[in-house]
């Protein structure tokens, strides 16, 4: 089991803004990074984690979050830089990034998925929402019936030039 960072309401530096907590500064730690606090934190610089990053409710970054495991969060992940996961990202709401969103597994949320950049991932993209994007990648993941799915990518790419969108193969 890895070792955690936890930050909650006794944690050195926390200031209570009333409608969330706030962060100066970054938050980088070799562990696992738990947020555990009745209302969503706000860190002005970046949070880095060795492990995963997961919060009971929002984690808004000023710059990017990265973790090397998966980022989780029950309300929302938002980043004025990007979204960095060697594994999954999951949100109960909504995940944005004024740069890039890049999983290793999955990106799910049950609101909406937004980056200004490119979105990537190993997995899948699930959204119970809109996903706007730059650029999207999807690598898929394998499934028990994939005989069974018809492939309409070249439905969907004459739907979206007639749409006015360009297709750019990476």
């Amino acid at each position: 089991m890895k070792i955690q960072m936890k930050i909650d309401k006794d944690y050195k530096g926390l200031i209570d803004e009333g409608h969330r907590y706030k962060i100066e500064g970054d938050i980088e730690t070799t562990e696992n990074l738990v947020i555990d606090l009745n209302k969503g934190l706000y860190v002005t610089g970046c949070i880095e984690a060795d492990g995963d990053i997961k919060s009971g409710k929002y984690i808004y970054s000023g710059r990017y979050i990265e973790a090397d495991r998966y980022i989780e969060a029950g309300w929302y992940i938002k980043a004025g830089g990007s979204i960095k996961a060697g594994g999954s990202i999951y949100s109960g709401l909504s995940i944005e990034a004024d740069g890039y969103i890049h999983s290793g597994w999955y990106i799910k949320a049950g609101g909406s998925i937004e980056a200004d950049g490119y979105i990537h991932s190993g997995g899948s993209i699930k959204a119970g929402g809109v996903v706007n994007h730059g650029i999207l990648k999807e690598l898929g993941l394998p499934e028990d019936n994939d005989d069974k799915i018809e492939d309409k990518t070249e439905d969907a790419i004459k739907l979206l030039k007639k749409k006015g969108y360009k297709i750019v193969k990476i």
